[in-house]
């Protein structure tokens, strides 16, 4: 049993046992006496610990010559008004940690790791840690035994809402390995929280509108919980979009039709190319250019085959457009889901998906297939990429950057026994994949092609597991479109009686606050400093005691958390507001500041709460009138004898409201029955355009204008208003993380719906011009250098190739001066063919004496003169300044003795320029080496002649 008769010890002590019980038996439990080990020594006057290891190696934990000193560099980082996290790992005598306590006065929680329980013995024994182990804030795990979710979850909500800083104390860590055993896992816990919370803040009312657009449209569709065990025993393939897909996707062709597969909507495009429809497409991201994944291959007839399975969360602009043949929801745990899936009638929550990949797991999971078999699953920068080719919306900029730099890069073993970089965000993914597997009852196969080591699955080949698991055809899954709704109206009636009683109910403490106040403001008005209840006026009393009561009240009801996510900023405020005042509780001498304090926060939460509920009143409103509406003419449209009327308004409500997928089947169901309308013309159109099939939307638009005239001008701003939505995603795209060619790629949508947009080509031009400049000067100064810039040169070549309206917007000039870089790198590495191949391409649609000369070059590498020179011809044809190539040509044969050879090339440079009649003299040189005088006196004939005609004065030195 560890002991101590010192004051300060036995003062810290009996407030560990009274706070930290768990921690005060460990101290307990310690021998009495001290290892050798591990022992207290003085430096400079200040405790420290020396540790001596087996070997006799000796590590003191704190600084030599001014112990604590170490986290001076730390504190630095961690403002005085931090609102902040703090976590130390590590505190030894504990110097940082009352350091933190006397600077920083604001923290909403100082957390402390303490491995070494005897360290911490010997740190009570040194120093009077009353204030802190007093202090609220403080969240204390000692001992190697810990269990970092345990100790951090109190902490759960600030660690969402705000700053968090980590002090890893590297002696610490040096002495014992258990930190590093358990660093990954507070990690993690950290990295899941303040990112949820950072996101939150950003695009929680995001989040929220996307959940209540969708249920315009949910009640169509079906619950991801309906495919519980649906698959049974079936192998699984979950297909991401790791740059490893390149490699195999072609095998998995096989699996078709003899397993279940679910890709990623990343990696659609993919599968597609190699003719791989997957049986279920995942989608989870709420922003709404996560459609751009997959909008290209949207009007393809075999999407309709695809089940999509989606959260709560993901952006409508993909549920709302996308064909798919049905749509299954997963709901998480939060407020508003537990709410929708109440109108539901749903039992199954899914655990949340950190990512699209996640969501294939949990997808396969329950539907009970087995094996669950990673494809494409890298969780890594395999080949220094971050995607497979084909993908839309990549990082490569920032991943290309980090890679060069090692900022932000973690090397992890790889299944080939190598080691890899990847991300953070890449890692956590990867450990939380780790936790699905081992709550799993399934088997789990990796069938990347290289790629992270993922714990918990085996790995094998992708073409062992389809010869393997793939040898039975499935004869159908048996998913057929759903057509029948789910009912919504009445819980949604039910909820919006709720907000009004509730509304009504915030309005009494509103107008019961404001009152407060006046007679606060009154009293103070009076010098009156009452320090308790009791001591107050009457009326004030009685008023305090109203708010308490309606308050209360309001406290109670379970509406609130459905707003969590769109009040993350006010909740921050509200939790600092919360701490302040319990600083001040139970002073009389701070009573009426307390009061004031108090009120003016309630105040504050009021007046969120208010406009929170009178938001959301509306939103209820309109789903009704919407739900209501479409109920009504479906009612109608089942019946025998419908009117083509009914269909036609249940159309307008769905265009109205964006339900394009709905939209399409209600314009299908008319079309059996009447031709079509102009209107209806007109929202086909808009249909294929969302899809990019633009020659379908033009000849629509121009049926609805023939039909009805007047929509000539709603189809004109219906295209602007489309183009102004692309230009402003680009921006938002050049601004973040996203690469230049996905910025582009969204411009030239922009710009094939509305051709004629004034902002677009310009700024698609600038965009070429910046990139014209960049690679100017890289020649200019480092040529070496111009291969760094393949992947943008290659980017821009393909665009050319395939993209007429790009050449217009950044000229044919500037197209042609990419095409010509982009060449000369593969010159450069001596790859003549490909060259050759980018400058035909080029001269396929630009028919330029710098194409023709640049393939020339090429060709003669490749030893092709013919080819060669006949580009060179057409290039001298084009532009007569290029025949100095015929000059150059001649004079290098004829410096070779080819004299034969050069005299042609001479002749063709003469007939070029024919000014030049020096040429005549080297031709006549050259056949008099050859051993033709007569020929080479005719020629020098010519030469006087001219030259007499020219200069006056015939030079015939050569006769």
């Amino acid at each position: 049993m560890h002991e101590n008769s010192s004051a300060v010890y036995q003062l810290n002590m009996a407030l560990l046992k009274k706070r930290f019980r768990d921690v005060w038996d460990k101290v307990q439990a310690l021998p009495k006496e001290k290892t050798r080990w591990v022992k207290l020594i003085q430096a400079n006057g200040k405790p420290n610990i020396q540790v001596t290891d087996s070997d006799g190696n000796v590590t003191l934990i704190h600084n030599r010559q001014n112990p604590g000193q170490e986290g001076h560099n730390f504190l630095s980082t961690v403002d005085s008004e931090s609102n902040g996290v703090v976590i130390l790992m590590g505190m030894g005598l504990g110097y940082i940690a009352l350091s933190l306590l006397k600077k920083c006065k604001h923290l909403q929680h100082i957390i402390i790791f303490e491995l070494n329980v005897d360290f911490f013995a010997l740190a009570m024994e040194q120093f009077d840690f009353r204030e802190l182990l007093e202090d609220p804030r403080l969240l204390l795990s000692v001992g190697e035994d810990c269990d970092p979710e345990a100790a951090l979850t109190p902490a759960k909500r600030a660690l969402i809402l705000e700053n968090i800083f980590v002090y890893r104390h590297q002696q610490s860590y040096l002495v014992n390995p258990a930190y590093q055993t358990i660093s990954p896992a507070i990690d993690e816990f950290i990295s899941a929280h303040n990112m949820e919370g950072g996101t939150k803040m950003r695009y929680g009312n995001l989040f929220i509108e996307n959940r209540l657009r969708h249920l315009t449209s949910m009640h169509h569709n079906r619950r991801l919980e309906d495919l519980t065990d649906k698959f049974k025993g079936l192998p699984c393939f979950m297909v991401a979009a790791g740059p490893s897909l390149d490699k195999n996707v072609a095998q998995l062709k096989k699996a078709v039709g003899r397993s279940v597969i679910i890709s990623v909507d990343t990696a659609l495009p993919v599968l597609l190319a190699h003719g791989i429809v997957p049986d279920f497409l995942t989608s989870i991201d709420y922003k709404e250019n996560t459609y751009e994944k997959i909008s290209h291959v949207a009007s393809l007839p075999e999407v309709k085959e695809i089940n999509l399975i989606c959260t709560s969360w993901a952006t409508h602009v993909v549920t709302k457009n996308f064909p798919a043949k049905n749509i299954y929801w997963g709901l998480g745990k939060t407020a508003l889901e537990n709410w929708m899936n109440s109108m539901w009638g749903s039992k199954i929550f899914i655990n949340a998906a950190g990512t699209v990949a996640h969501l294939n797991f949990i997808a396969a999971n329950l539907m009970g297939c087995d094996p669950l078999i990673f494809i494409g699953q890298d969780l890594a920068f395999s080949g220094s990429k971050d995607h497979a080719s084909q993908v839309i919306l990549s990082n490569y900029r920032d991943m290309k950057g980090n890679l060069a730099s090692g900022k932000n890069i973690i090397w992890v073993d790889g299944i080939n026994d190598n080691k890899l970089p990847t991300s953070s965000s890449l890692y956590n993914h990867k450990l939380a994949f780790e936790s699905m597997i081992a709550d799993s009852e399934r088997k789990v196969i990796n069938a990347t092609e290289g790629g992270a080591l993922i714990k918990g699955s085996s790995n094998m080949t992708l073409s062992d597991t389809v010869d393997l698991f793939c040898s039975r055809k499935i004869a159908s899954l048996d998913l057929k479109p759903v057509n029948d709704r789910f009912e919504f109206i009445s819980p949604m009636q039910s909820t919006f009686k709720r907000v009004q009683r509730l509304l009504s109910l915030i309005q009494k403490v509103e107008t019961l606050l404001s009152s407060a106040q006046n007679l606060l403001s009154l009293l103070k008005k009076e010098k009156k400093r009452p320090q308790s209840f009791d001591m107050l006026p009457q009326k004030m009393k009685e008023t305090m005691l109203a708010i308490d009561k309606f308050n209360h009240k309001a406290d109670q009801d379970t509406l609130w958390p459905l707003f969590d996510e769109m009040t993350f900023d006010g909740l921050k405020q509200d939790e600092r507001a919360k701490q302040e005042l319990t600083k001040l509780e139970g002073d009389p001498r701070s009573y009426l500041e307390w009061m004031e304090k108090s009120l003016h926060r309630l105040i504050k939460v009021n007046t969120i709460r208010k406009s929170n509920l009178i938001w959301f009143k509306k939103k209820l409103k309109k789903l009704l009138d919407h739900h209501k509406k479409e109920k009504q003419l479906c009612q109608k449209i089942k019946k025998s004898e419908f009117k083509t009327e009914d269909l036609s308004r249940l159309a307008d409500i769905y265009y109205t409201s964006g339900d394009f997928v709905l939209l399409e089947k209600t314009i299908d169901k008319y079309a059996e029955c009447n031709t079509l309308s102009g209107k209806l013309e007109f929202y086909k159109g808009i249909i294929f355009l969302n899809r990019l099939a633009y020659e379908g939307a033009e000849q629509c638009f121009q049926k609805a204008i023939k039909k009805n005239a007047d929509l000539k001008d709603t189809i004109t701003r219906k295209l602007r208003e489309i183009g102004d939505y692309y230009y402003r995603e680009a921006v938002a795209v050049q601004e973040g993380v996203f690469d230049d060619r996905t910025a582009r790629h969204i411009l030239l949508k922009g710009l094939k719906a509305c051709s004629d947009h004034e902002k677009i080509p310009k700024v698609l031009k600038n965009m070429a011009m910046d990139d014209i400049y960049t690679l100017r000067k890289v020649i200019a100064s480092s040529p070496g250098e111009l291969s760094a810039n393949e992947d943008t040169l290659k980017d821009w070549c393909r665009d050319i190739f395939h993209e007429r309206l790009i050449v217009e917007c950044i000229t044919q000039k500037n197209a042609v001066e990419l095409i010509l870089f982009y060449g000369k790198i593969l010159i450069d590495r001596e790859e003549y063919g490909d060259a050759v191949d980018y400058y035909l391409k080029g001269l396929a649609l630009f028919d330029t004496p710098g194409l023709h000369i640049a393939a020339t070059d090429a060709l003669f590498a490749m030893d092709e003169f013919d080819r060669g020179l006949d580009h060179l011809k057409k290039a001298v044809a084009l532009d007569k300044q290029f025949a100095k190539y015929w000059k150059n040509i001649g004079n290098n044969l004829s410096a070779n003795g080819d004299y034969g050879g050069a005299i042609a090339a001479y002749e063709q440079y003469f007939n070029a320029v024919p000014e030049e009649i020096e040429t005549l003299r080297k031709i006549s040189e050259c056949y008099l080496a050859s051993g033709n005088p007569e020929a080479s006196k005719k020629v020098g004939a010519m030469y006087r002649e001219r030259a007499a005609g020219n200069l006056g004065e015939a030079d015939d030195s050569f006769a």
